[in-house]
């Protein structure tokens, strides 16, 4: 089978409109080497035409290497966005479950050339006027017995990069398979999922040290880009034409951490329950410190008693007596936790004023108060900077190996290794220059 045509649009939760992902609202492939296609999604026509000198045939020699396809672009044009794109969707197609809310436009040639519509959240999806043969998925569970998609399930897609993405660390560590061998259909040969895999291989299956490395990146990148100074200098360079990144935004999502202690607490009664949006969110960041907390001790069988009770608001106190629910097992290391997850609530109940000054408000309410993951952006100037940097400095010292929060600065992945080689260079040069 081979991928002739890709387009893919991405849609807001109502599919009335394009929602930026990445930068990008749309894109398109043309991957053929001898016809360009094009699909308008306002006419919905799908066209064709051949190209003016199309290359000989067995131009890339005989028989393996029939096609060659190279996506090219500078920093930040979505080059990293589209490959994922296209892998997450023909994993979807693989699993015969279509999660994605976006429309996508996929010819296929195999035994007989198909058009694949996956309509995404449009309301009401239009049928494409073409010549091809056409498939047609919403959402959901993929009941029919197509013959395409068992050619999809033979198809082989060899995923190689050098740098470093948290995408990549995602996808590696949700693989059942190990690397270079198959998930599904893709062959991992990324530099996350390698170290990761070999990683899992090792002896340090009990840490999670892929997203400890991310987490000790994103304290080194929150120094870089809320120091004055430094911020500055890369601000510089930024106007002199260099690609240097620049951070304007810091998006922090709160997972889901309840686990098996859903029934411990009714979550979504207790934030509903807090008086206003600060509240909710500190009360929500002290909850997932307390089941990382809870995580952590897992392993020597320590629970809460059984009187342990969700606080009734987001105070420091109201969740200290929450962790001394714990019982202690007198070791150093549940002392050292202890305290760090303290200071932490302490730090977050004191901060609802920046809560409500510096973020974003969450969108989704509904996730704030269930349970589900919930992102706040956090806007980078002189006032927000120092709080932020506190904020990270106690954060991953409750966290690991069970992190709770996630970080993106919104850069591509190219940006993201520009600003992280500055940031480990600079904290070089600081942890240097004290000796």
């Amino acid at each position: 089978m081979r991928l002739l045509y890709w387009f893919t649009r991405f849609l807001d939760g109502n599919g009335n409109n394009t929602q930026p992902y990445h930068g990008l609202r749309e894109f398109e492939l043309n991957l053929s080497t001898h016809m360009e296609y094009h699909y308008n999604p306002e006419t919905h026509l799908f066209s064709e035409k051949p190209y003016s000198a199309p290359l000989p045939d067995r131009f890339w020699g005989d028989p393996l290497l029939y096609n060659l396809n190279v996506i090219v672009g500078n920093n930040g044009a979505g080059k990293t966005t589209v490959i994922h794109t296209i892998m997450n969707t023909l994993q979807e197609l693989y699993h015969r479950k279509i999660d994605s809310r976006n429309e996508s436009v996929l010819l296929l040639e195999g035994k007989k050339t198909v058009l694949l519509h996956l309509t995404g959240t449009l309301p009401n999806p239009a049928r494409i006027q073409t010549r091809f043969s056409q498939l047609r998925f919403a959402p959901g569970e993929i009941t029919a017995n197509e013959n395409v998609l068992d050619e999809i399930d033979c198809t082989k897609i060899i995923y190689i990069t050098n740098t470093l993405s948290e995408l990549d660390d995602e996808r590696a560590k949700n693989a059942d398979k190990r690397s270079h061998a198959r998930d599904c259909f893709i062959y991992d040969c990324s530099l996350s999922g390698t170290i990761r895999h070999n990683a899992n291989d090792d002896c340090y299956q009990q840490a999670d040290l892929m997203h400890a490395y991310f987490v000790n990146e994103y304290y080194k990148q929150v120094k870089l880009v809320c120091d004055q100074t430094q911020h500055a200098h890369l601000s510089v360079l930024r106007e002199s034409g260099l690609p240097v990144p620049v951070p304007e935004k810091l998006t922090i999502t709160i997972r889901d951490t309840r686990k098996s202690y859903a029934k411990l607490f009714d979550l979504k009664r207790c934030v509903a329950a807090q008086p206003s949006l600060s509240d909710k969110i500190a009360y929500r960041l002290c909850m997932s410190c307390y089941f990382a907390f809870l995580d952590n001790l897992r392993s020597r069988n320590v629970i809460p008693k059984k009187n342990a009770a969700a606080p009734e608001n987001a105070s420091a106190d109201e969740f200290q007596k929450l962790f001394d629910t714990v019982n202690s097992d007198g070791s150093a290391e549940f002392t050292r936790l202890y305290n760090r997850c303290i200071c932490f609530i302490h730090f977050v109940c004191n901060s609802k004023k920046q809560f409500s000054c510096f973020f974003t408000p969450p969108t989704d309410l509904d996730a704030m108060q269930n349970g589900s993951s919930v992102s706040m952006t956090l806007s980078i100037d002189d006032f927000s900077s120092p709080w932020l940097i506190a904020f990270m400095e106690r954060y991953r010292l409750t966290c690991a190996p069970y992190y709770y929060l996630d970080f993106s600065w919104g850069l591509s992945s190219g940006e993201n290794n520009l600003l992280r080689l500055f940031s480990s260079l600079v904290c070089r040069a600081w942890h240097d220059s004290r000796g």
